[in-house]
């Protein structure tokens, strides 16, 4: 009978330890979704003030421009982006993608296969660049990469033409 009790005792205590350890771990994994920023509003100009309020200067350090870009756009339209590394198209990203990463990431993944390579602007494929380096979700970094992969690629293919 004490084998029995003590036999009890300890399934209670391990099925109590193994409860505690999943309301943790769910804990955790809801503070990592909570630690995602989102933007308050999608709203152009809206979005921009919420993004440099929350991200002042790029990856670089520049300061964003009031049309929230580091770099001039006669510099962004004159990037061979079709042949530029993720890690350099990354700088040329604009405020918003700073500041949202995850956010436009559920985006990119949404409209990557649906989009033609040609009718993204360089700015588009920095800002995919961005993601697929900085996004706290590995999962939307690895669609982003799958998705400036195959722009470039498809860049890479229409110049050959």
């Amino acid at each position: 009978m004490a084998r029995l009790l003590i036999l009890a005792t300890s399934v209670l205590q391990l099925s109590a330890c193994s409860q505690v350890e999943k309301q943790v771990a769910d804990t955790e994994a809801a503070a990592q979704v909570q630690s995602i920023p989102e933007p308050p509003t999608w709203r152009f100009p809206d979005i921009m003030e919420a993004a440099r309020e929350l991200v002042p200067l790029s990856i670089e350090g520049k300061p964003f421009n009031r049309h929230g870009f580091a770099y001039p756009i006669e510099e962004l339209k004159q990037l061979d982006v079709k042949n530029m590394s993720a890690a350099e198209l990354q700088n040329y990203a604009d405020v918003t993608a700073h500041a949202y990463p995850d956010a436009l990431g559920r985006q990119i993944a949404d409209e990557c296969d649906s989009t033609e390579a040609d009718e993204l602007s360089n700015r588009a494929i920095a800002t995919v660049a961005y993601v697929s380096l900085n996004a706290i979700d590995a999962g939307i970094r690895s669609e982003a990469a799958a998705c400036l992969a195959r722009v470039q690629a498809d860049l890479q293919r229409q110049e050959s033409h």
